[in-house]
């Protein structure tokens, strides 16, 4: 199997596990790597309408014009990058399309807020996933493996004008 098929077959899995904890409609949806899949014009439709609220795309699929085009309409607000290592050509994971979020997020309307993860990443990783990401003075947080701090909370209430407070407050929670 080539890497996106994993990585989709993996994503369906873990669409799977993903409840709805709004309970207000769609809060996930993956954008397939097959273009001509059926339902894919129905999801850009709803991703330009703003009805999804988080979105899994693989990197290669963010060559794809049309949802490049359905993003800058809707407007995002955040890019998380998992895996990030995976940018730098000196990881020891390179893929092609990951050194091209870069250029996907040149293409948006507006500069989303951006959050690289990685838990593999040297010095000079983390340096050039910075400079191909576009980051700007970025926040790093290192760390061993063992992470008693990590939690998923969901919020119902966090209107539009204060998800900037709450991911600073989450932040800083964790430092």
């Amino acid at each position: 199997l080539r890497a996106e098929n994993q990585l989709v077959s993996l994503s369906d899995y873990a669409a799977f596990q993903v409840t709805n904890p709004l309970g207000n409609g769609e809060v996930f949806t993956i954008y397939n790597l097959d273009p001509a899949k059926r339902g894919q014009r129905d999801l850009l439709d709803r991703v330009r309408g703003r009805g999804v609220r988080l979105l899994y795309a693989a990197p290669e699929r963010l060559r794809s014009p049309a949802l490049l085009t359905a993003l800058r309409e809707a407007g995002c607000w955040l890019v998380a990058c998992d895996e990030a290592h995976c940018i730098s050509q000196w990881g020891h994971d390179f893929r092609p399309d990951y050194a091209r979020i870069g250029e996907f997020l040149a293409g948006l309307a507006t500069r989303p807020v951006v959050c690289a993860c990685t838990a593999t990443a040297t010095a000079r990783v983390r340096t050039e996933i910075a400079e191909i990401l576009g980051l700007r003075d970025p926040v790093t947080r290192l760390q061993g493996i063992h992470r008693p701090n990590l939690r998923l909370v969901v919020r119902r209430d966090v209107t539009p004008s204060r998800r900037h407070a709450e991911i600073v407050r989450a932040i800083r929670w964790t430092a």
